[in-house]
């Protein structure tokens, strides 16, 4: 699908998706391509643009497909969201910003250790991710899933943090990798340290070593946050795309 190759870094996911076994995964090679790894994720959709009205009615048909639940979580490009809109009852519409890196840009106020998360950071890095969840508004989680999340970040081996002048851990981000590309993902600084450069900081040294080992770094971010989002293009990132994230009502 020649369309597609040029959306592959903004469906980054759909790509890590497709490479399930166990994914539902639905296309005509064509004008679509549509999958969902669980039903507590999002439902991707991928549709070449300008869809003919005979191309929309078949994407639509697919659509139902996916919708077993009162609530289905679907993630897509506006374009086509605006349309599904007029046929599916929609709520809980958020746009998630696609940024990618080509040049990393030098940053002048470099502040702590850059270091691989390891086991002496697990409670630390449990509690931030807690405090992340509710901050993205997801459903709270209890400590003890936290540490089973935070355990696998760190045996992954792509998991850092940020330490301060006094070995404190600060500040979280991991990455994970599909052919050319990383994704940067779960950054996190502590609420007590903001406003000191540390999400800078890392986000610099993460990206550095990603280009470093040849990939191209792309990440997924909040557009309701000004602070890490400039955080991000202080380093070199730029806006390609947006996304829309959003629930089909059954």
């Amino acid at each position: 699908m020649e369309d597609y190759i040029n959306d592959k870094g903004l469906f980054y996911l759909l790509e890590l998706i497709c490479t399930n076994p166990n994914s539902l995964i639905k296309t005509d090679n064509k004008t679509y391509l549509m999958g969902r790894s669980d039903l507590k994720y999002p439902t991707w959709i991928w549709t070449k643009d300008n869809l003919s009205g005979e191309e929309f009615n078949k994407v639509v048909g697919e659509v139902k497909e996916y919708i077993i639940e009162d609530k289905t979580k679907f993630t897509c490009k506006k374009e086509l969201y605006d349309k599904l809109s007029k046929v599916f009852e929609t709520e809980d519409y958020f746009e998630m910003g696609y940024l990618e890196c080509n040049e990393l840009k030098e940053i002048e106020n470099k502040n702590g250790l850059y270091d691989k998360a390891d086991y002496s950071d697990k409670m630390t890095l449990a509690y931030f991710w807690i405090d992340n969840c509710k901050e993205m508004g997801n459903e709270t989680i209890s400590f003890t899933d936290a540490l089973e999340t935070v355990n696998n970040w760190i045996n992954e081996e792509n998991f850092y943090v940020l330490r301060d002048g006094k070995g404190k851990t600060v500040c979280m981000a991991g990455y994970s990798t599909l052919n050319e590309y990383a994704k940067i993902t779960h950054v996190f600084t502590d609420r007590k340290e903001r406003g000191k450069h540390y999400c800078t900081t890392l986000i610099y040294y993460l990206t550095k070593e990603l280009i470093e080992k040849g990939f191209k770094p792309v990440l997924y971010t909040n557009l309701k946050y000004p602070v890490s989002n400039k955080a991000y293009k202080n380093v070199g990132f730029e806006d390609k795309g947006i996304l829309i994230n959003f629930i089909i009502k059954k």
